[in-house]
């Protein structure tokens, strides 16, 4: 861990507000704020640990603010490494989703056939009357 190896971490925030608060308490300070709780939460948990050096800065999310160009020589790449983890997020979501949709589904998809083959019923019951 950077932690044992006493090497600095850079942590790249597409979020500002977070970022402000991360880099807050990097440098000892007590936020007042709560961000976004669970994010937050855990990085104020992490932060009191990371080496002496590390630092916090903010990229902008999504292909937002293309006219922003920040002093560090390597931001089109902390873009690129960005938008590779939105990706990711994204990706995990959507499985996460489809995992806990799917018995609901099931059941709709099944309520939806029954309720056809009822009606089908009735419509031939109607026809024989």
């Amino acid at each position: 861990s950077a932690v044992a190896a006493k090497v600095a971490v850079h942590l790249i925030i597409d979020n500002r507000r977070v970022q402000v608060g991360v880099a807050a308490r990097m440098a000892g300070l007590r936020p007042q704020a709560r961000f976004y709780s669970r994010l937050w939460n855990l990085v104020e948990q992490l932060v009191q640990f990371l080496p002496a050096g590390s630092r916090c800065d903010w990229v902008p999310s999504h292909g937002k603010h293309l006219d922003w160009d920040h002093t560090h020589p390597e931001t089109a790449l902390w873009r690129q490494l960005n938008q590779q983890a939105d990706d990711l997020a994204s990706t995990e979501a959507r499985t996460r989703f489809n995992e806990r949709a799917r018995p609901y589904l099931l059941q709709e998809t099944r309520s939806r056939v029954a309720a056809n083959a009822l009606l089908s019923r009735l419509r031939a019951a109607e026809e024989i009357w």
